[in-house]
């Protein structure tokens, strides 16, 4: 729960009000006003129950402030208090309790507060729709999104479900021994960390060619050491994904995409500006190698003092930061959503890093740091880390971190766009100190101007999913702080705009 909520439902009673308006909806919070129906009551419910839970209050509206629910009708009060039980499938078992408040004609009123935990189970409004609550936002999943929810609701791992074919159709024997050989099975040659192998090929190297000596190792023992086979024997997607020889004839969308682009954005039709785009396919193993030399040789490079006390060019964004986001990706993204890969956008300023899948860890607040991981891919996560490819020990993120502020940048920036993780890594530094300080919501306006160059407050308000007077709130503490600036000639001029302010803000021509 968001403990400012819970705060200013213990604040004085003609204060209540106001300090609930002022509080922007996030995950844990909503409020409606007094003329919601129970349907979108229901559907707020489901949202919360099936995300990390929340509070919804009834009685505030964005223009007619803090109504309170006195004036309602008691049946209407009724449909709201029985929403859980009869518009939510299976019920949820709600805290319901009214507050008293003022309201905004100053007279005495109250509100209706209604606390849900979050759920083990899967919930659904009377519809058959389902909604997960994602930011400010109550999202309608589809089928394959409701596929994915429920499977991480009742412990589903997708990497173990069974791959179809002969183990010895589907299995590379040559990459699982290079693997034996790496990880240190017995009879295999053993393969230091940081070290070479046999014939001087690197650990990496070593899984994905199989060039071991001697490569005695049993496939199926090692395979099944790892949890790789299913009881009858045989192969696991994690087993195809890891050492497949064709793990697209399976699971097509299991590759990275890498695209380079001229300049800081996109561009559309005409105005496109990509430069480079290639797919990646194959082992996981492989993947990760060929996407990262990609992205190695087209990432912008500037000139500062290296490591060995000379100037001379530089990755905008250091190495160990984005690497470690593509392993992330690959590793901890969500296999089982048909269609989706990983996309990696190498700009002028910044590199994105998208995987389908959000995190799956309890969240306490905007420092993704914060976060308990608990990942998707557990037997995926245990072989890289045995390769050296990443480390099972849930402090990706925390690296990512770590490198970005040595380098002197901004910050890594997440988003959980519905059921999708975007990592945003920008290149330059600007004031680090202004934006420390700066609220979530925020910063995703100040992402999406530095993306896209400029954009009117309309733009801004339909791309960060918040109301205008949130929008606007935000933008002003923007401005303030000296990161943003307000192009136009008067306060109703239909071409006004917003971009960044100093040299990387880009005035309209």
């Amino acid at each position: 729960m968001d403990p400012r909520v819970e705060k200013a439902l213990t604040a004085d009673v003609d204060q209540r009000g106001r300090l609930l308006l002022a509080i922007d909806e996030n995950q844990w919070y909503e409020y409606k006003g007094s003329r919601v129906d129970q349907k979108v009551v229901a559907r707020a419910l489901v949202a919360f129950a099936n995300a990390e839970g929340g509070v919804l209050v009834i009685g505030l509206d964005d223009t007619d402030g803090v109504e309170g629910i006195d004036g309602v009708s008691a049946d209407n009060q009724t449909d709201w208090r029985s929403a859980a039980s009869l518009r939510v499938v299976p019920p949820i078992r709600v805290e319901t309790d009214e507050v008293e408040c003022v309201n905004a004609d100053g007279k005495p009123d109250r509100l209706l507060v209604i606390r849900v935990p979050a759920s083990e189970h899967v919930h659904n409004a009377s519809d058959g729709e389902v909604y997960v609550r994602s930011g400010g936002q109550n999202l309608r999943l589809d089928f394959e999104q409701r596929r994915a929810l429920v499977e991480e609701r009742s412990g589903f791992l997708f990497e173990e479900t069974p791959a179809a074919g002969d183990l010895s159709e589907l299995i590379d024997p040559e990459l699982v021994r290079g693997y034996a050989a790496a990880a240190g099975f017995s009879g295999a040659p053993a393969v230091e960390p940081g070290t070479d192998g046999p014939a001087g090929t690197s650990q990496l190297e070593i899984s994905v060619t199989g060039e071991t000596a001697g490569g005695a190792a049993d496939v199926r023992r090692t395979l099944s050491t790892r949890r790789l086979l299913t009881s009858d024997g045989r192969a696991t997607t994690a087993a195809v994904l890891l050492f497949g020889r064709d793990p697209q004839a399976a699971l097509p969308h299991a590759r990275i995409r890498v695209t380079k682009y001229r300049g800081v954005v996109r561009g559309t039709g005409a105005g496109q500006q990509l430069d480079r785009d290639e797919q990646f396919e194959g082992p996981l193993p492989r993947q990760i190698e060929a996407a990262s030399k990609m992205v190695d040789e087209v990432l912008p490079r500037r000139t500062a003092l290296g490591d060995d006390g000379l100037f001379g060019p530089v990755p905008i964004v250091p190495s160990e930061a984005w690497r470690e986001g593509i392993v992330n990706a690959v590793v901890h993204r969500a296999y089982g959503m048909a269609g989706a890969y990983v996309r990696v956008s190498v700009f002028d300023d910044r590199i994105m890093i998208e995987n389908p899948g959000p995190f799956l860890a309890k969240w306490s607040g905007a420092d993704p740091r914060e976060l308990m991981p608990r990942p998707r891919n557990p037997k995926i996560a245990r072989v890289c880390a045995e390769l050296s490819i990443g480390e099972d020990l849930g402090e990706g993120v925390s690296r990512i971190f770590s490198a970005m502020s040595q380098a002197g940048l901004w910050a890594p920036y997440y988003e959980w766009p519905q059921d999708w993780t975007r990592l945003t890594l920008w290149g330059w530094s600007g004031d680090v100190a202004a934006e420390r300080g700066l609220k979530p919501h925020a910063r995703r306006l100040l992402t999406l101007l530095r993306a896209e160059e400029s954009l009117s407050t309309g733009d801004l308000v339909k791309l960060g999913e918040m109301s205008r007077t949130t929008t606007l709130s935000h933008l002003g503490d923007l401005r303030d702080a000296g990161l943003v600036v307000w192009e136009g000639k008067s306060p109703r001029d239909p071409r006004a705009y917003w971009r960044v302010s100093g040299p990387n803000g880009r005035k309209r021509l």
